[in-house]
């Protein structure tokens, strides 16, 4: 057999853990030595290392010694010769080798290692420093570096693509879309991914193509696409299904599919799918893969109406699991899972202490970390503190005991949460000082910005905003250098918020700009909404009230109800729905505002939100009295005051009170007459109503409303040249007038009517009826 053949016969086999590829690449390997072909004999020679790597690593579990022996023997040989190509390979086969070993000291050897081969390969111009930047790609991955690792992607990417290696190309995409899910950036993950598979898919490598569409299916899902995910995972599945090949691949692709199908309502159709799958695994005599299915069909009913439904299944997978090692304790918390849906949460803190104990007997200290993670969630959310302490107690004494300072840095933060809300705050900032502490000893930069953030919101809440903001922004610096995105779109959030709350206005809002820019980026959708209602508020709070920031105020509430619709959270749609309602207001549409602050409320009721429904019913009294409705105004208060007593939310009662004590003065008054642009709405919720529009009562002298109302119309539909028609309530700014038309509408007005107007009137006054009724009154003085 010729050498070429046994190396692609060897390179097949590789993937496929084929016991006969150590003696096919060594006689390809000796085959091209005698032809002189050194650089195909180094490919022979990088697949023998990989093979013995393989081996003793994967499959068997132990130092890979004999991989480490062929590394030193024909890297000396290499070196004594002056073969600077093959010393270079020998190096890369080093580097994987060491990169798939555990700690940061051996992966930090690789690395300079790797960067050793890849400058011997571009003096050299050798080709396969396309091979050495995707090792040094997923070199970057594993030392927590997903910038560095996209960017080294990119270079292989593009090496490969002028050296005509388009599975290598494919491969480089791949570990580049892993950089990029790595910085939260799942759409682009997902579109390079997409792109890789086109490369398999044209080469005819059926089994990778599958592969590539498994992990679009992930990463759309992240990236809250679920349509997208689900067409991914269903191919994926039927290719897999088709070739009755990779049982482990087809039920994580069946996983990907039942969580798409869930989040597109369709839970009940995941189930029958999953047991249908159930079935052919049965069938096949795979019982670990059947009960996975079972596994993902307990899931799919927990997210329906009937999560009772969720336990048949898990008994379905206990039997299929037939006692193998795990299962016990992912059955128990299939059911703790099945039971928290069901709101039956003692029965499912039971279920997982018992998971706790029978994967401690097991000796699954990943398990037990995990399910101590869930005690403390569902403990901690059910504010029993002094629990949730314990757990994260318990879990800090497992990974100090087997050295984990990761686990114990992570444990402490858990720990530190709990203890304010406990015990004492400054208990609270000690532990997260201890665990920065560690974090900084053990180079855990993921740890220490995450030490950084509690400390910020722990700043917070002891009132001393300086110190919460310089910390807040050393997390920041960190987390850039992190290359995440999602995580520096939410501390850019923070940092917003804390501006806000120390009276810096202008800086929170353009921290908040900053980070608009960046979750359209990343595409963080929801973080996106959170960031523009932030805009919004800053903006309200804000005294200015120049008519291109009340234009760039109702475009960043709609883009907010418009993305929050879209992603189908109904949390993230009502508050989108009570800030519209908010700049409704403002702009002197409370009519408008009505409608969405009623809708935002019916959401809060189905949501049980019990903090949101007597803001909702504020706001809806606020725009009653705005549109001059002063009984139904009271009505709405007293229905705010209600709830904000059986809450027991102390400030929302007692805006309601006051409200309530302001409105019942003022019944017998007469609307009062604007005099400056509506008081804009505060931040957590609403305390004074929008200004009154004032009554449509024509004055016995003066101007003639109905000619001045339809002189104006057709004044406002000149400067805007619209083609849509303009009414009494329409507001100037959605008839599409900026600052600059407004100026000419003041100066036609001071032309026709002899008045003196300055061009503050247009925001003072933001609608034809609004100015209409204005000029009328100053007509008669």
């Amino acid at each position: 057999m010729a050498a070429s053949e046994l190396l692609e016969e060897a390179r097949q086999g590789l993937d496929e853990g084929r016991p006969e590829v150590f003696q096919k690449a060594s006689e390809a390997f000796e085959l091209f030595q005698r032809g002189q072909d050194d650089a195909r004999a180094n490919d022979a020679l990088r697949v023998m290392i990989s093979f013995q790597h393989h081996q003793a690593a994967v499959k068997e579990r132990r130092k890979p010694v004999e991989a480490l022996q062929l590394v030193e023997e024909h890297l000396a040989s290499a070196r004594a010769s002056g073969n600077r190509a093959r010393e270079a390979c020998v190096l890369l086969s080093l580097a994987e080798i060491n990169m798939d070993r555990r700690g940061q000291k051996k992966r930090q050897e690789a690395l300079e290692v790797c960067l050793q081969a890849l400058r011997i390969f571009q003096e050299l111009q050798d080709p396969h420093e396309a091979l050495a930047q995707l090792i040094l790609t997923n070199l970057y991955f594993k030392l927590e570096r997903p910038d560095k690792a996209q960017q080294a992607a990119a270079m292989a990417v593009e090496l490969a693509g002028l050296t005509a290696e388009p599975v290598l190309r494919a491969k480089a995409l791949h570990a580049g879309a892993l950089a990029l899910a790595a910085q939260h950036r799942y759409a682009d993950a997902a579109q390079q991914a997409l792109e890789a598979r086109g490369i398999f898919h044209e080469e005819g490598n059926v089994k990778m193509e599958a592969a590539q569409l498994v992990s679009v299916a992930q990463w759309s899902l992240k990236a809250s696409k679920p349509f997208q995910a689900l067409g991914a995972a269903e191919e994926a599945l039927k290719i897999f299904r088709g070739l009755r090949y990779g049982k482990g691949w087809q039920v994580r692709a069946l996983g990907f599919l039942c969580e798409a199908l869930v989040e597109l309502k369709q839970a009940p159709k995941a189930a029958k799918l999953a047991k249908e799958l159930e079935a052919e695994f049965q069938q096949a005599g795979d019982w670990s893969s059947a009960a996975e299915a079972a596994e993902l069909q307990s899931y799919a009913w927990a997210n329906t109406e009937k999560p009772e439904r969720a336990m048949e299944p898990l008994e379905a997978a206990r039997e299929a699991a037939q006692d193998q090692k795990g299962w016990a304790v992912r059955i128990l918390q299939g059911q703790a899972v099945a039971f928290l849906h069901a709101g039956e949460h003692g029965e499912a803190l039971r279920k997982l202490r018992r998971a706790c104990a029978a994967a401690h007997a097991e000796g699954d200290v990943r398990q037990e970390l995990t399910t101590l993670r869930q005690i403390f969630r569902v403990t901690f959310d059910r504010g029993d503190f002094e629990a949730a302490l314990q757990a994260a107690e318990d879990s800090w004494q497992i990974c100090h005991a087997a050295g984990d300072s990761k686990g114990e840095v992570r444990s402490a933060l858990r720990w530190a949460a709990a203890a304010a809300n406990a015990r004492t705050l400054a208990e609270a900032v000690a532990k997260v000082k201890d665990a920065q502490e560690t974090s900084v000893a053990s180079e855990d930069r993921v740890g220490e910005a995450q030490a950084l953030k509690l400390l910020s919101e722990l700043r917070k809440l002891e009132g001393d905003l300086d110190a919460a903001l310089q910390a807040a922004e050393e997390c920041l610096s960190l987390v850039r250098g992190l290359g995440d995105l999602l995580w520096e779109a939410e501390l850019l959030h923070i940092l917003a918020q804390l501006n806000l709350a120390d009276g810096h206005p202008e800086e929170a809002a353009q921290v908040a700009a900053d980070g608009c820019q960046l979750c359209r980026t990343s595409g963080d959708r929801p973080r996106l909404v959170q960031l523009l209602l932030l805009a919004v508020e800053v903006a309200l709070k804000d005294d200015g009230d120049g008519l291109g920031q009340r234009r760039q105020v109702l475009r960043w509430s709609g883009e907010a109800l418009a993305v929050a619709g879209k992603l189908g959270d109904r949390g993230l749609r009502t508050l989108a729905l009570y800030w519209r309602a908010q700049v409704l207001g403002v702009l002197g549409r409370p009519e408008a505002g009505l409608s969405l602050a009623r809708e935002a409320l019916e959401l809060c009721m189905k949501l049980k939100h019990q903090q949101g429904e007597p803001r909702c019913w504020l706001l809806i009294a606020q725009l009653h009295l705005a549109n001059g409705a002063k009984d139904e105004a009271l009505r709405a208060a007293e229905s705010a005051q209600a709830v904000a007593m059986r809450m027991r939310d102390l400030e929302a009662e007692e805006e309601a009170n006051q409200f309530i004590d302001s409105a019942t003065r003022k019944k017998d008054e007469p609307p009062p007459e604007p005099t400056a642009a509506p008081a804009p709405a505060p931040a957590a919720a609403p305390s004074a109503a929008p200004s009154a529009a004032p009554s449509e009562g024509s004055a016995s002298k003066g101007l003639d409303p109905e000619q001045l109302g339809k002189q104006l119309m057709n004044m406002v539909k000149e400067l805007t040249a619209s083609a849509e028609e303009v009414e009494l309530d329409t507001a100037f700014v959605d008839a599409g007038m900026d600052s600059l038309s407004g100026v000419s509408l003041v100066s036609m007005l001071n032309r026709d009517f002899q008045v003196a107007l300055t061009p503050s009137v247009v925001f003072d006054y933001p609608t034809v009826r609004m100015l209409q009724d204005y000029l009328i009154q100053e007509s008669q003085g």
